[in-house]
C-alpha cells in the first residue's frame, strides 16, 4: 500500500503549525505547478509547494486548508485506478491527492514535489532578509 512521501509528511507537518491556511496557484517555471501557502495571501506567503513536471491537474485557483489535517491526503486504489483510466496519467508520474478545509478533493499528476520556505513579499521592499523575495509580478516603484 502506497504511503505519503516524506516530503508530503513534511508540508502537512508545516502547515499544522499555522492557524489556518490559504492556497493559491502562482507563476511558475515552464511545467511546474507552484502554490502559494499562507495565513495572510493579501500581502505574502511562506511557503511553496511546487509540483514539478506537471501533466495534469483537477484543481481550484484558490482554495483553504484545515491545518489539522494536512494538505497531502492518500488516494485510495479505487481513486488511482479511475483517475488514471479517465486521465491517461503516464506511468513515471506521481499522482499527489490535495483536499480543501470542506473535504473537496483535488488532484496533479507530476515527476515530483518540492517546498520553499522563503517568505514571498506581494510588495516593493529593499532591505529583504536572506530568507525573503519579492514575487515576480512585484516590480520597483518609479
Amino acid at each position: 500500500m502506497e504511503q505519503l512521501s516524506e516530503q508530503e509528511l513534511v508540508i502537512n507537518q508545516a502547515l499544522s503549525k499555522m492557524p489556518w491556511c490559504d492556497c493559491q496557484i502562482i507563476p511558475g517555471n515552464y511545467g511546474s505547478l507552484v502554490l502559494a501557502v499562507s495565513e495572510d495571501l493579501t500581502y505574502f506567503h511562506t511557503i511553496e509547494v511546487i509540483f514539478n513536471n506537471v501533466s495534469f491537474s483537477k484543481i481550484n485557483h484558490w482554495f483553504s486548508v484545515d491545518p489539522k489535517k494536512g494538505l497531502f491526503q492518500l488516494l485510495s486504489e479505487d481513486e488511482r485506478t479511475l483517475l488514471n483510466r479517465e486521465f491517461r496519467i503516464e506511468m513515471d508520474f506521481r499522482l499527489f491527492k490535495l483536499i480543501d478545509e470542506e473535504n473537496v478533493n483535488y488532484y496533479v499528476a507530476a515527476k515530483s514535489v518540492s517546498v520553499n520556505y522563503d517568505s514571498v513579499l506581494y510588495y516593493y521592499k529593499e532591505d529583504l532578509t536572506p530568507s525573503q523575495r519579492i514575487a515576480s509580478w512585484i516590480t520597483k516603484p518609479q
